[in-house]
């Protein structure tokens, strides 16, 4: 299941490029910025992470900053996805506190995330059964 630990830079790179460019931490609205990042991001997307993966959209959704990434079920299966769901939380937590370490930007928006009790979730998304599995990270285990 290695193929995992790879998905999630690619798409925090991405987050954590526009965030430095606009200085999440500076001092105008947080959630203004978010929601400018997100914009922002979309516009650079469907942006594809492997053969197996693509990500779609991110959106803020009530309490939860959604990524939504496609998988090519050619390649890979739902269910295993399904079955692998706490390897695939256990891998994006090391990135997100990997990326905390080194950019205060990121660190600035997990610090409103956690503020705001915005959930992280993952919504990996079939192909060609739609079926859809969430990966949610709380703002306490961040």
């Amino acid at each position: 299941m290695s193929k995992f630990k790879t998905i999630f830079a690619p798409v925090l790179l991405v987050l954590v490029s526009i965030l430095s460019i606009q200085g999440f931490s500076s001092c105008s609205s947080k959630e203004a910025r978010l929601e400018k990042a997100v914009k922002e991001l979309n516009a650079q997307l469907p942006m594809k992470l492997s053969n197996e993966f693509t990500m779609q959209k991110i959106a803020l959704d009530g309490n939860a900053l959604v990524y939504e990434i496609k998988c090519n079920e050619h390649f890979i299966d739902m269910d295993l996805i399904e079955q692998s769901k706490e390897e695939l939380k256990q891998n994006s937590l090391a990135q997100l506190k990997s990326e905390l370490k080194t950019n205060k930007d990121f660190a600035s928006l997990l610090d409103y995330c956690k503020e705001k009790d915005i959930n992280v979730v993952y919504r990996y998304k079939g192909s060609s059964s739609k079926k859809a599995v969430d990966i949610v990270i709380s703002p306490n285990e961040i």
